[in-house]
């Protein structure tokens, strides 16, 4: 019976860690090229040889924030299935393995004064979190970059 968990145990955990490499890969890769679509207009006016046909500056940025939005709605599912499978990995330990569940431990997020919860951002995991601090700086640069069109300083 223990070989058969165990078995299901490697299963779940080769899962977690592709989900897991995958998210992270996906999250360089898009930040760069939302980056790089949100400002455009900027960067063309650097690279002075290069020309684009007839499309207004304002359609980038606005591309930039589609992007991020689409950005934070697939990390935030892929975050749901990385959790959704650390939880059935714990479950598993806990049920088959009560000598090697975490239980001992006291998590990072509880003062231990008073027994409060410590600031919301401590409750949330790294995949939740980055995503969201990442698409809100992309939207931030995106309506910058808007209103740098619009004002005609570009």
């Amino acid at each position: 019976m223990s070989d058969k968990i165990i078995s299901i145990l490697g299963f779940y955990y080769e899962e977690w860690k592709f989900r897991q490499e995958n998210l992270w890969k996906r999250i360089i890769q898009f930040f760069i090229i939302i980056f790089f679509v949100s400002t455009f207009p900027i960067t063309i006016g650097i690279l002075n040889g290069i020309s684009i046909p007839k499309i207004p500056l304002v359609v980038f940025p606005i591309i930039g924030i589609i992007l991020s939005l689409f950005f934070l709605l697939f990390c935030l599912s892929e975050s749901s299935r990385i959790n959704s499978i650390d939880y059935k990995i714990k479950l598993i330990i806990q049920n088959e393995f009560p000598n090697y569940a975490k239980n001992n431990l006291i998590p990072f997020n509880k003062k231990y004064i008073g027994k409060k919860d410590a600031c919301f951002i401590f409750r949330w995991k790294m995949a939740i979190w980055v995503p969201i601090a990442l698409s809100s700086m992309q939207i931030v640069l995106a309506i910058f970059i808007i209103l740098l069109i619009l004002s005609n300083s570009l």
